[in-house]
C-alpha cells in the first residue's frame, strides 16, 4: 500500500459525511478530524452534499475551515418503497465514482451506517456503531430482490468480493463500547479514537438541571434522547419545585420530530420547565455553564441486548455538560456510563426512581461536597479535549 506522493506533492486525504453540519457530534467529529489531517500537511477534502454551506459551519463550529475543501456529492434519492435498496446502490455508485476520481492518499468514511467502500490507498472506516451486515427479509421475492442489489454492488460499486468492509484498512471507533460491537459484528479489532469534546466554561451554577439533545420521537429501533420520560421524573420532584429548581431541554429539531415536540411540552405545561429549540452554540454553552445537573436518558427505552445501537454509542453533551462543572446522571449502559465511570462520587441510574432519588441527594448536598464532585467531572472532561484528540489522530495518520 503507498501512501504520499513525490516531487513534492501534498499528500491527498478525503473525509466523507453527506449532510455535514456544525452542530451535530457526527458532524463536528468529522470536522475536526478533516481539520486535524489538514494540520498534517495533507490537501484535505470534505465530501458533503449541495445542502451544506461551509461558511455557516465555520460559525456553527467556531473554527477557521478555510484550509479545507468541500466537494457537493450527488444528492440521494429520498424516496423510500420496494426500490429503495436500488437507489440508495446508484447513490453509493455514484459516490464512489466522484471519490476515486481524486486519487486520494488517504479516505476516512465517518458517514453512520454507511456502505461505501473504500475510495483511497488507504482507507479508514471511523465507526460510530457497526450496523448489521445481513439485512433480515420476509418473504422469497425479497430475499432474490436482496441478493441480487448485493451482487451487484460488489461486482459494480465496491469490487471486492468480501464486501465493502473488507476495502477498509483500518476500523477506529469512538468508545469502548463502540469497539466491544465492531468485534462482534464485523469481527475486526477496531483502533480506540475518542471525539474531540469541547471544553465549556463554568459559570455561575443555578438550580438547573440542563438536558441537551435533539427533539426525535421514539421508535423500535431509534436513539432517541427520551426527554418524555425525563419530563415526567421531572414533574414528581415538586419538593425540588418548591426550592426553585428548573429543566432546561436543549435540542435540534425537524420536521419528522414536530409532534413529539407538541407533546413534550404539553407535559412540560405548568412545570418549571424551558425549552431551547435549534439555539446557538453560545446558547447551549450558556445553559450548561450555569447547570448544576446534567440528565441523559439515551437507551431507557430501548432493548440493549437486541438492539444495542439504540443506546448512546459515546456521549459528546455528557463530556461537555462534565466539562462545565455540572454532575452528571445518566442511564447506566454504553457510552455515558464509560465516561462517568471514571468520577468518583457520580452514581449512574437504571430505574426513573433512582434517577428522582440521586436528584433529591445532590440537591441536598453541601457546597462542599458538590464541589468536589464538580472538579472530578472538570478533570474527567479534559481526558476527551481536543488535545487528546489531535494527538490521537495524529499518531495514526
Amino acid at each position: 500500500m503507498r501512501v504520499g506522493r513525490t516531487g513534492g506533492e501534498p499528500r491527498r486525504a478525503g473525509v466523507y459525511l453527506p449532510g455535514v453540519n456544525g452542530r451535530g457530534g457526527a458532524g463536528r467529529l468529522a470536522l475536526l478530524l478533516a481539520l486535524e489531517i489538514a494540520r498534517g500537511g495533507w490537501a484535505t477534502t470534505v465530501f458533503t452534499d449541495g445542502s451544506v454551506q461551509p461558511d455557516e459551519l465555520a460559525r456553527d463550529l467556531g473554527v477557521d475551515l478555510s484550509q479545507l475543501e468541500f466537494v457537493a456529492l450527488a444528492g440521494e434519492d429520498p424516496r423510500g418503497g420496494s426500490l429503495r435498496r436500488l437507489r440508495r446502490l446508484r447513490t453509493t455508485w455514484r459516490h464512489a465514482r466522484q471519490i476515486r476520481r481524486l486519487d486520494l492518499d488517504l479516505f476516512v468514511n465517518v458517514r453512520f451506517k454507511s456502505d461505501l467502500p473504500g475510495c483511497g490507498r488507504r482507507n479508514v472506516y471511523y465507526c460510530m456503531f457497526p450496523h448489521r451486515l445481513e439485512v433480515d427479509s420476509a418473504g422469497r421475492a425479497h430475499s432474490l430482490y436482496l441478493w441480487a442489489a448485493s451482487a451487484v454492488e460488489r461486482a459494480l460499486v465496491v469490487r471486492h468480493r468480501g464486501g465493502f468492509l473488507a476495502t477498509y484498512d483500518e476500523v477506529w471507533a469512538i468508545s469502548e463500547f463502540t469497539a466491544r460491537h465492531v468485534e462482534e459484528r464485523w469481527e475486526r479489532r477496531p483502533l480506540l479514537v475518542y471525539p474531540a469534546c469541547e471544553p465549556v466554561p463554568r459559570g455561575v451554577k443555578q438550580r438547573v438541571i440542563a438536558v441537551v439533545g435533539r427533539f426525535q420521537a421514539p421508535g423500535p429501533n431509534i436513539p432517541y434522547k427520551a426527554q418524555d420520560v425525563l419530563l415526567a421524573i421531572f414533574a414528581t420532584l415538586t419538593d425540588l419545585h418548591a426550592q426553585g429548581w428548573r429543566l432546561v431541554l436543549v435540542g435540534g429539531t425537524s420536521p419528522e420530530g414536530s409532534s413529539y415536540l407538541a407533546g413534550l411540552r404539553e407535559l412540560a405545561r405548568g412545570l418549571p420547565v424551558t425549552f431551547v429549540t435549534d439555539g446557538s452554540r453560545e446558547q447551549v454553552r450558556e445553559v450548561l455553564g450555569e447547570a448544576s445537573l446534567y440528565w441523559h436518558a439515551q437507551g431507557v427505552a430501548g432493548d440493549g441486548e437486541r438492539f444495542p445501537e439504540s443506546q448512546e454509542h459515546f456521549g459528546i453533551s455528557t463530556v461537555e455538560a462534565m466539562s462545565a462543572g455540572a454532575i452528571p446522571l445518566v442511564y447506566g449502559t454504553a457510552g455515558p456510563a464509560e465516561v462517568v465511570g471514571g468520577v468518583p462520587g457520580v452514581s449512574c441510574w437504571r430505574r426513573p426512581d433512582e434517577l428522582a432519588e440521586l436528584t433529591r441527594s445532590w440537591a441536598r448536598a453541601s457546597d462542599e461536597e458538590s464541589e468536589a464532585v464538580r472538579q472530578r467531572c472538570q478533570d474527567r472532561a479534559a481526558e476527551f479535549d481536543e488535545a487528546h484528540f489531535r494527538r490521537r489522530v495524529q499518531e495514526l495518520v
